[in-house]
Protein backbone atom coordinates (compact mmCIF):
# COMPACT_ATOMS: atom_id res chain seq x y z
CA UNK A 1 0.00 0.00 0.00
CA UNK A 2 2.84 2.38 0.87
CA UNK A 3 4.38 1.79 -2.57
CA UNK A 4 1.00 2.58 -4.18
CA UNK A 5 0.86 5.83 -2.19
CA UNK A 6 4.31 6.66 -3.58
CA UNK A 7 3.16 5.91 -7.13
CA UNK A 8 0.08 8.10 -6.59
CA UNK A 9 2.39 10.92 -5.40
CA UNK A 10 1.03 10.87 -1.84
CA UNK A 11 4.30 11.10 0.15
CA UNK A 12 2.63 11.96 3.48
CA UNK A 13 0.41 8.87 3.31
CA UNK A 14 3.38 6.71 2.28
CA UNK A 15 5.46 8.06 5.17
CA UNK A 16 2.69 7.22 7.66
CA UNK A 17 2.39 3.66 6.31
CA UNK A 18 6.16 3.06 6.50
CA UNK A 19 6.30 4.47 10.05
CA UNK A 20 3.39 2.21 11.05
CA UNK A 21 5.22 -0.76 9.50
CA UNK A 22 8.27 0.05 11.66
CA UNK A 23 6.11 0.03 14.81
CA UNK A 24 5.33 -3.65 14.06
CA UNK A 25 8.74 -4.54 12.56
CA UNK A 26 11.35 -2.28 14.19
CA UNK A 27 14.29 -3.61 12.11
CA UNK A 28 12.71 -3.41 8.67
CA UNK A 29 15.59 -1.80 6.78
CA UNK A 30 13.59 -1.56 3.52
CA UNK A 31 11.02 0.66 5.27
CA UNK A 32 13.87 2.80 6.62
CA UNK A 33 15.35 3.13 3.12
CA UNK A 34 11.94 4.16 1.79
CA UNK A 35 11.68 6.80 4.53
CA UNK A 36 15.19 7.98 3.63
CA UNK A 37 14.06 8.36 0.01
CA UNK A 38 10.99 10.36 1.11
CA UNK A 39 13.20 12.60 3.26
CA UNK A 40 15.54 13.20 0.30
CA UNK A 41 12.59 14.13 -1.93
CA UNK A 42 11.38 16.58 0.72
CA UNK A 43 14.87 18.12 1.03
CA UNK A 44 15.22 16.92 4.65
CA UNK A 45 18.94 16.15 4.70
CA UNK A 46 19.27 15.32 8.42
CA UNK A 47 16.32 12.91 8.29
CA UNK A 48 17.72 11.32 5.12
CA UNK A 49 21.05 10.70 6.85
CA UNK A 50 19.38 9.46 10.05
CA UNK A 51 17.18 6.91 8.21
CA UNK A 52 20.16 5.61 6.21
CA UNK A 53 22.20 5.18 9.40
CA UNK A 54 19.31 3.32 11.07
CA UNK A 55 18.91 1.09 8.00
CA UNK A 56 22.64 0.25 8.02
CA UNK A 57 22.48 -0.59 11.74
CA UNK A 58 19.33 -2.71 11.33
CA UNK A 59 20.87 -4.79 8.50
CA UNK A 60 24.61 -5.31 9.17
CA UNK A 61 25.17 -7.18 5.88
CA UNK A 62 23.00 -4.95 3.67
CA UNK A 63 24.77 -3.22 0.80
CA UNK A 64 22.30 -0.51 -0.21
CA UNK A 65 22.22 1.65 2.96
CA UNK A 66 26.02 1.64 3.16
CA UNK A 67 26.44 2.55 -0.51
CA UNK A 68 23.89 5.36 -0.20
CA UNK A 69 25.70 6.65 2.90
CA UNK A 70 29.07 6.38 1.15
CA UNK A 71 27.68 8.29 -1.83
CA UNK A 72 26.35 10.98 0.55
CA UNK A 73 29.77 11.43 2.17
CA UNK A 74 31.54 11.50 -1.21
CA UNK A 75 29.23 14.33 -2.28
CA UNK A 76 30.16 16.08 0.99
CA UNK A 77 33.89 15.68 0.15
CA UNK A 78 34.45 13.27 3.05
CA UNK A 79 36.04 10.22 1.35
CA UNK A 80 37.41 8.87 4.67
CA UNK A 81 33.87 8.27 6.02
CA UNK A 82 32.79 6.88 2.66
CA UNK A 83 35.67 4.38 2.71
CA UNK A 84 34.72 3.07 6.17
CA UNK A 85 31.16 2.38 4.96
CA UNK A 86 32.18 0.72 1.68
CA UNK A 87 34.68 -1.51 3.47
CA UNK A 88 31.88 -2.57 5.84
CA UNK A 89 29.71 -3.42 2.82
CA UNK A 90 32.54 -5.35 1.20
CA UNK A 91 33.01 -7.75 4.17
CA UNK A 92 29.80 -9.62 3.35
CA UNK A 93 29.84 -8.77 -0.37
CA UNK A 94 33.46 -8.96 -1.60
CA UNK A 95 32.57 -9.41 -5.28
CA UNK A 96 29.52 -7.16 -5.53
CA UNK A 97 30.12 -4.87 -8.58
CA UNK A 98 28.29 -1.90 -6.99
CA UNK A 99 30.48 -2.21 -3.87
CA UNK A 100 33.69 -2.42 -5.92
CA UNK A 101 32.60 0.56 -8.01
CA UNK A 102 31.92 2.70 -4.92
CA UNK A 103 35.15 1.49 -3.29
CA UNK A 104 37.17 2.60 -6.31
CA UNK A 105 35.40 5.97 -6.39
CA UNK A 106 36.03 6.53 -2.67
CA UNK A 107 39.70 5.56 -2.98
CA UNK A 108 40.08 7.88 -5.95
CA UNK A 109 38.44 10.74 -4.01
CA UNK A 110 40.86 10.06 -1.13
CA UNK A 111 43.82 10.30 -3.53
CA UNK A 112 44.63 6.59 -3.23
CA UNK A 113 45.01 5.95 -6.97
CA UNK A 114 46.91 2.65 -6.68
CA UNK A 115 44.18 0.97 -4.61
CA UNK A 116 41.49 2.56 -6.80
CA UNK A 117 43.22 0.92 -9.78
CA UNK A 118 43.11 -2.48 -8.03
CA UNK A 119 39.41 -2.01 -7.16
CA UNK A 120 38.43 -1.11 -10.71
CA UNK A 121 40.51 -3.98 -12.13
CA UNK A 122 38.60 -6.31 -9.80
CA UNK A 123 35.35 -4.67 -10.97
CA UNK A 124 36.16 -5.45 -14.64
CA UNK A 125 36.79 -9.10 -13.63
CA UNK A 126 33.51 -9.44 -11.68
CA UNK A 127 31.51 -7.55 -14.35
CA UNK A 128 33.30 -8.56 -17.59
CA UNK A 129 30.42 -7.41 -19.81
CA UNK A 130 30.24 -3.92 -18.28
CA UNK A 131 31.48 -1.14 -20.57
CA UNK A 132 31.10 1.34 -17.68
CA UNK A 133 33.57 -0.71 -15.57
CA UNK A 134 36.18 -0.42 -18.35
CA UNK A 135 35.67 3.37 -18.44
CA UNK A 136 36.12 3.54 -14.65
CA UNK A 137 39.38 1.59 -14.97
CA UNK A 138 40.55 3.85 -17.82
CA UNK A 139 39.91 6.95 -15.66
CA UNK A 140 42.41 5.78 -13.02
CA UNK A 141 44.87 4.50 -15.61
CA UNK A 142 44.81 7.96 -17.22
CA UNK A 143 45.47 9.64 -13.87
CA UNK A 144 48.38 7.25 -13.28
CA UNK A 145 49.77 8.18 -16.74
CA UNK A 146 49.17 4.60 -17.99
CA UNK A 147 48.03 5.97 -21.34
CA UNK A 148 48.32 2.77 -23.40
CA UNK A 149 46.46 0.73 -20.77
CA UNK A 150 43.76 3.41 -20.56
CA UNK A 151 43.32 3.39 -24.34
CA UNK A 152 43.05 -0.42 -24.31
CA UNK A 153 40.37 -0.26 -21.57
CA UNK A 154 38.37 2.33 -23.53
CA UNK A 155 38.60 0.28 -26.72
CA UNK A 156 37.36 -2.76 -24.74
CA UNK A 157 34.44 -0.65 -23.50
CA UNK A 158 33.58 0.27 -27.10
CA UNK A 159 33.78 -3.39 -28.16
CA UNK A 160 31.26 -4.23 -25.43
CA UNK A 161 29.04 -1.23 -26.22
CA UNK A 162 29.95 0.29 -29.61
CA UNK A 163 28.18 3.66 -29.21
CA UNK A 164 28.97 4.22 -25.51
CA UNK A 165 29.30 8.00 -25.29
CA UNK A 166 31.23 7.99 -21.96
CA UNK A 167 33.95 5.82 -23.52
CA UNK A 168 34.03 7.93 -26.69
CA UNK A 169 34.37 11.19 -24.74
CA UNK A 170 37.19 9.72 -22.62
CA UNK A 171 38.96 8.32 -25.70
CA UNK A 172 38.80 11.68 -27.49
CA UNK A 173 40.29 13.39 -24.42
CA UNK A 174 43.03 10.78 -24.10
CA UNK A 175 43.97 10.90 -27.79
CA UNK A 176 43.90 14.71 -27.96
CA UNK A 177 46.13 15.09 -24.88
CA UNK A 178 48.53 12.49 -26.34
CA UNK A 179 48.79 14.48 -29.58
CA UNK A 180 46.80 11.87 -31.55
CA UNK A 181 44.58 14.57 -33.02
CA UNK A 182 43.53 12.66 -36.16
CA UNK A 183 42.18 9.77 -34.06
CA UNK A 184 40.44 12.19 -31.67
CA UNK A 185 38.77 14.05 -34.56
CA UNK A 186 37.72 10.76 -36.16
CA UNK A 187 35.96 9.65 -32.93
CA UNK A 188 34.30 13.08 -32.54
CA UNK A 189 32.90 12.82 -36.09
CA UNK A 190 31.65 9.32 -35.31
CA UNK A 191 29.74 10.77 -32.33
CA UNK A 192 28.19 13.38 -34.67
CA UNK A 193 26.85 10.56 -36.88
CA UNK A 194 25.58 8.58 -33.87
CA UNK A 195 23.84 11.59 -32.29
CA UNK A 196 23.00 13.97 -35.17
CA UNK A 197 20.50 15.99 -33.10
CA UNK A 198 22.81 16.44 -30.09
CA UNK A 199 25.58 19.07 -29.85
CA UNK A 200 28.10 16.80 -28.10
CA UNK A 201 29.95 15.57 -31.22
CA UNK A 202 30.44 19.10 -32.54
CA UNK A 203 31.61 20.37 -29.15
CA UNK A 204 34.12 17.52 -28.86
CA UNK A 205 35.51 18.30 -32.32
CA UNK A 206 35.79 21.97 -31.33
CA UNK A 207 37.64 21.02 -28.14
CA UNK A 208 40.23 19.02 -30.12
CA UNK A 209 40.72 21.94 -32.54
CA UNK A 210 41.22 24.31 -29.58
CA UNK A 211 43.97 22.01 -28.28
CA UNK A 212 45.50 22.22 -31.77
CA UNK A 213 45.41 26.03 -31.41
CA UNK A 214 42.91 26.41 -34.25
CA UNK A 215 40.27 28.65 -32.60
CA UNK A 216 38.66 29.80 -35.89
CA UNK A 217 37.92 26.21 -36.95
CA UNK A 218 36.87 25.36 -33.36
CA UNK A 219 34.45 28.30 -33.30
CA UNK A 220 32.67 26.98 -36.40
CA UNK A 221 32.17 23.59 -34.68
CA UNK A 222 30.92 25.24 -31.47
CA UNK A 223 28.45 27.30 -33.54
CA UNK A 224 27.17 24.05 -35.11
CA UNK A 225 26.61 22.68 -31.60
CA UNK A 226 24.95 25.95 -30.54
CA UNK A 227 22.46 25.71 -33.43
CA UNK A 228 21.38 22.30 -32.12
CA UNK A 229 21.13 23.40 -28.48
CA UNK A 230 21.80 26.63 -26.57
CA UNK A 231 23.47 26.25 -23.18
CA UNK A 232 25.80 28.11 -20.84
CA UNK A 233 28.50 25.47 -21.32
CA UNK A 234 28.52 26.03 -25.10
CA UNK A 235 28.32 29.82 -24.64
CA UNK A 236 31.54 29.61 -22.58
CA UNK A 237 33.30 27.59 -25.29
CA UNK A 238 32.26 30.09 -27.98
CA UNK A 239 33.63 32.89 -25.77
CA UNK A 240 36.94 31.07 -25.32
CA UNK A 241 37.34 30.56 -29.08
CA UNK A 242 36.38 34.17 -29.92
CA UNK A 243 38.80 35.48 -27.27
CA UNK A 244 41.65 33.39 -28.69
CA UNK A 245 40.87 34.65 -32.20
CA UNK A 246 41.33 38.18 -30.83
CA UNK A 247 37.72 39.35 -30.77
CA UNK A 248 37.30 39.63 -26.98
CA UNK A 249 34.85 42.57 -27.21
CA UNK A 250 32.53 40.56 -29.48
CA UNK A 251 32.92 37.54 -27.18
CA UNK A 252 32.07 39.58 -24.06
CA UNK A 253 29.01 41.20 -25.68
CA UNK A 254 27.64 37.83 -26.75
CA UNK A 255 28.16 36.19 -23.35
CA UNK A 256 26.63 39.21 -21.59
CA UNK A 257 23.57 38.90 -23.86
CA UNK A 258 23.29 35.24 -22.82
CA UNK A 259 23.57 36.20 -19.14
CA UNK A 260 20.94 38.93 -19.51
CA UNK A 261 18.58 36.29 -20.88
CA UNK A 262 19.69 33.67 -18.30
CA UNK A 263 20.56 35.60 -15.10
CA UNK A 264 20.58 32.41 -12.99
CA UNK A 265 23.51 30.92 -14.97
CA UNK A 266 26.11 31.33 -12.23
CA UNK A 267 28.74 29.17 -13.90
CA UNK A 268 28.85 31.33 -17.05
CA UNK A 269 28.89 34.54 -15.01
CA UNK A 270 31.76 33.31 -12.84
CA UNK A 271 33.66 32.24 -15.97
CA UNK A 272 33.16 35.72 -17.52
CA UNK A 273 34.26 37.50 -14.32
CA UNK A 274 37.43 35.37 -14.09
CA UNK A 275 38.16 35.72 -17.82
CA UNK A 276 37.78 39.51 -17.65
CA UNK A 277 40.01 39.68 -14.56
CA UNK A 278 42.72 37.60 -16.27
CA UNK A 279 42.57 40.01 -19.25
CA UNK A 280 42.86 43.03 -16.89
CA UNK A 281 39.32 44.14 -17.79
CA UNK A 282 38.52 44.93 -14.17
CA UNK A 283 35.38 46.95 -14.95
CA UNK A 284 33.73 43.92 -16.57
CA UNK A 285 35.10 41.60 -13.87
CA UNK A 286 33.78 43.78 -11.03
CA UNK A 287 30.38 44.19 -12.71
CA UNK A 288 29.94 40.39 -12.67
CA UNK A 289 31.58 39.69 -9.31
CA UNK A 290 29.15 42.24 -7.79
CA UNK A 291 26.20 40.14 -9.03
CA UNK A 292 27.81 36.90 -7.83
CA UNK A 293 28.67 38.17 -4.35
CA UNK A 294 25.03 39.19 -3.82
CA UNK A 295 23.97 35.63 -4.54
CA UNK A 296 26.88 33.89 -2.75
CA UNK A 297 27.98 36.23 0.08
CA UNK A 298 30.19 33.58 1.75
CA UNK A 299 31.81 32.01 -1.32
CA UNK A 300 35.58 32.20 -0.79
CA UNK A 301 36.57 32.12 -4.46
CA UNK A 302 34.15 34.92 -5.36
CA UNK A 303 35.06 37.09 -2.34
CA UNK A 304 38.80 36.65 -2.86
CA UNK A 305 38.78 37.34 -6.60
CA UNK A 306 36.39 40.28 -6.22
CA UNK A 307 38.76 41.75 -3.61
CA UNK A 308 41.74 41.32 -5.97
CA UNK A 309 39.83 42.81 -8.90
CA UNK A 310 38.63 45.80 -6.84
CA UNK A 311 42.16 46.40 -5.54
CA UNK A 312 43.43 46.43 -9.14
CA UNK A 313 41.36 49.60 -9.72
CA UNK A 314 42.18 50.94 -6.22
CA UNK A 315 38.57 50.57 -5.07
CA UNK A 316 38.56 50.97 -1.25
CA UNK A 317 35.93 48.20 -0.88
CA UNK A 318 38.65 45.66 -1.69
CA UNK A 319 39.77 45.46 1.95
CA UNK A 320 36.29 44.57 3.23
CA UNK A 321 35.84 41.75 0.70
CA UNK A 322 39.33 40.40 1.42
CA UNK A 323 38.57 40.40 5.17
CA UNK A 324 35.31 38.57 4.49
CA UNK A 325 37.17 35.99 2.40
CA UNK A 326 39.65 35.42 5.25
CA UNK A 327 36.80 35.03 7.74
CA UNK A 328 35.22 32.40 5.45
CA UNK A 329 38.55 30.56 4.91
CA UNK A 330 41.05 31.49 7.65
CA UNK A 331 43.62 28.86 6.52
CA UNK A 332 43.57 29.57 2.77
CA UNK A 333 47.00 30.81 1.59
CA UNK A 334 45.61 32.46 -1.58
CA UNK A 335 43.16 34.47 0.54
CA UNK A 336 45.94 35.54 2.94
CA UNK A 337 48.04 36.58 -0.06
CA UNK A 338 45.26 38.76 -1.52
CA UNK A 339 44.58 40.49 1.81
CA UNK A 340 48.31 41.03 2.41
CA UNK A 341 48.66 42.69 -1.01
CA UNK A 342 45.83 45.10 -0.18
CA UNK A 343 47.35 45.89 3.23
CA UNK A 344 50.75 46.61 1.63
CA UNK A 345 49.09 48.94 -0.89
CA UNK A 346 47.55 50.77 2.09
CA UNK A 347 50.95 51.05 3.81
CA UNK A 348 50.22 48.44 6.52
CA UNK A 349 53.10 45.98 6.07
CA UNK A 350 53.20 44.61 9.65
CA UNK A 351 49.96 42.62 9.37
CA UNK A 352 50.87 41.72 5.78
CA UNK A 353 54.12 40.14 7.07
CA UNK A 354 52.16 38.02 9.58
CA UNK A 355 49.65 36.87 6.96
CA UNK A 356 52.30 36.03 4.37
CA UNK A 357 54.39 34.14 6.92
CA UNK A 358 51.32 31.97 7.60
CA UNK A 359 50.54 31.66 3.88
CA UNK A 360 54.12 30.61 3.12
CA UNK A 361 54.01 27.88 5.80
CA UNK A 362 50.83 26.49 4.17
CA UNK A 363 52.10 26.81 0.56
CA UNK A 364 55.91 26.50 0.81
CA UNK A 365 56.36 25.92 -2.95
CA UNK A 366 54.37 28.98 -4.03
CA UNK A 367 56.99 31.38 -5.40
CA UNK A 368 54.55 34.30 -5.75
CA UNK A 369 53.68 34.13 -2.03
CA UNK A 370 57.38 33.95 -1.09
CA UNK A 371 58.11 37.02 -3.24
CA UNK A 372 55.20 38.92 -1.67
CA UNK A 373 56.54 37.95 1.77
CA UNK A 374 59.93 39.44 0.86
CA UNK A 375 58.17 42.58 -0.39
CA UNK A 376 56.26 42.93 2.88
CA UNK A 377 59.46 42.47 4.92
CA UNK A 378 61.20 45.12 2.82
CA UNK A 379 58.26 47.51 3.25
CA UNK A 380 58.29 46.93 7.01
CA UNK A 381 61.97 47.96 7.10
CA UNK A 382 63.48 44.48 7.58
CA UNK A 383 65.82 44.55 4.56
CA UNK A 384 68.06 41.72 5.84
CA UNK A 385 65.23 39.19 6.16
CA UNK A 386 63.71 40.36 2.88
CA UNK A 387 67.02 39.76 1.10
CA UNK A 388 67.33 36.34 2.75
CA UNK A 389 63.85 35.31 1.56
CA UNK A 390 64.62 36.42 -1.99
CA UNK A 391 67.94 34.54 -1.98
CA UNK A 392 66.13 31.41 -0.77
CA UNK A 393 63.57 31.88 -3.55
CA UNK A 394 66.25 32.20 -6.25
CA UNK A 395 68.14 29.18 -4.87
CA UNK A 396 64.98 27.04 -5.07
CA UNK A 397 65.01 27.35 -8.86
CA UNK A 398 61.20 27.69 -8.98
CA UNK A 399 60.19 29.71 -12.05
CA UNK A 400 57.60 32.45 -11.46
CA UNK A 401 56.12 35.34 -13.41
CA UNK A 402 57.53 38.16 -11.26
CA UNK A 403 61.16 37.00 -11.25
CA UNK A 404 62.45 40.18 -12.98
CA UNK A 405 60.67 42.31 -10.37
CA UNK A 406 62.08 40.12 -7.57
CA UNK A 407 65.67 40.47 -8.84
CA UNK A 408 65.24 44.25 -9.11
CA UNK A 409 64.08 44.35 -5.46
CA UNK A 410 67.03 42.15 -4.41
CA UNK A 411 69.47 44.54 -6.13
CA UNK A 412 67.78 47.52 -4.48
CA UNK A 413 68.02 45.88 -1.04
CA UNK A 414 71.71 45.06 -1.57
CA UNK A 415 72.41 48.71 -2.43
CA UNK A 416 70.42 49.93 0.57
CA UNK A 417 72.35 47.77 3.06
CA UNK A 418 75.83 48.64 1.78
Amino acid sequence: MAQLDLQDKKPAAARTRFETLLQHDANNSQAMLALAQLSAQAGQEKDYLSWLERAAKAAPDAVQPRLLLADYYLRKNDPAKALVLVREARIANPNNPAVLDMLGNAQLAAGDKDNALASFQKLTETAPQSAAAQVRLATVQTQLKQTDNARASLNRALQLQPAFIDAEVALIGLDAKSGRYAEALQTARKVQQQLPQAPVGWILEGDVLMLQKQPTLALAKYESGWRLQNSGAIAIKIHQAQTQIGTAAVADARLLAWLNAHPADTESRLYLAQSAMNRNDYALANQNFAVLVQKYPSNVLILNNYAFSLQSVKDPRALDYAERALKAAPDNPAVMDTLAGILMAQGKPQRAVQLLQQAQSKAPDNAEIQFHYAQALAQSGDATRARGELQRLFDSGIAFSKETEARALFKQLQTATH
